[in-house]
């Protein structure tokens, strides 16, 4: 399974079009073997600190490549292809 973490925080509109978007392309390629965990960088200072201006951010567990929004429909498959 491939872990995803989608950085942002509550009442964030960039947040819900970035799970928007993801959401349906984990879905026809590859099923279950994708898991995407939403954190809110408001519940610890670092990572406040860290993602604080350039939220939403998407993560992978397995390579710790990150993706900063904005990112295209083309950039995001292709970030997630990789794995495939």
């Amino acid at each position: 399974m491939f872990k995803l973490t989608l950085y942002g925080k509550a009442d964030c509109e960039l947040c819900d079009q970035a799970e928007a978007m993801i959401l349906p392309m984990l879905r026809p390629m590859t099923q279950s073997s994708w898991q995407l965990v939403k954190t809110d960088i408001t519940s610890d200072a670092k990572l406040l600190e860290q993602y604080g201006w350039s939220i939403p951010v998407l993560q992978r567990a397995d390579t710790g490549e990150e993706l900063k929004w904005p990112f295209p429909p083309s950039r995001l498959r292709e970030f997630l292809s990789i794995a495939l």
